[in-house]
């Protein structure tokens, strides 16, 4: 799994995302105010739920998994949302394949990783997953056991997080 904070934290938020989904984009902001704000104390868990009816979401989903592979997880996500309306036009890898290269990671390997589809059965796995939760859209959050739908505002994480974190 993409997990940044440490696995003691008191509250895990897990998050099924899909990069290509527009509500996703609204939430990542949310998501990253939470881990700046409460930094160790939260454990951010990214579960991939590419949906079917993005054709680029799966291609993204790999992608992002590559470039977890050298530690740019986070700084790979805000340019894939940030960039969605343009990644999302095109087909086949060479838009994630250029976004690597612009944030400095090793091409020959993550061209390597993406071409050869290495993440694969882990995003099956994750969308095995969340569909045993009853999930079939994006984005869903859980803050520990606590399962919310959809974007969530600030406000409403926060109170979640304060909530689990305050018992």
């Amino acid at each position: 799994d993409i997990k940044i904070g440490p696995d003691s934290a008191k509250v895990k938020m897990v998050v099924f995302s899909d990069f290509q989904c527009p509500y996703c984009k609204t939430l990542h902001p949310t998501l990253k105010q939470a881990l700046s704000e409460y930094g160790d104390k939260i454990q951010f868990v990214f579960k991939q739920f590419p949906l079917s009816f993005h054709p680029q979401a799966l291609p993204a989903a790999l992608a992002s998994e590559c470039a977890n592979e050298q530690s740019k997880f986070l700084v790979y996500a805000d340019k894939l949302f940030e960039k969605q309306a343009d990644w999302g036009k095109t087909t086949g890898v060479q838009s994630f394949k250029t976004l690597a290269v612009q944030l400095g990671m090793n091409a020959k390997q993550f061209n390597s990783c993406l071409d050869g589809k290495k993440y694969q059965d882990k995003i099956s796995a994750d969308l095995v997953e969340g569909q045993a939760f009853g999930i079939s859209g994006t984005p869903d959050v859980f803050v520990n056991n606590k399962f919310q739908v959809g974007a969530l505002d600030y406000v409403t994480l926060k109170g979640l997080i304060d909530g689990e974190l305050n018992k």
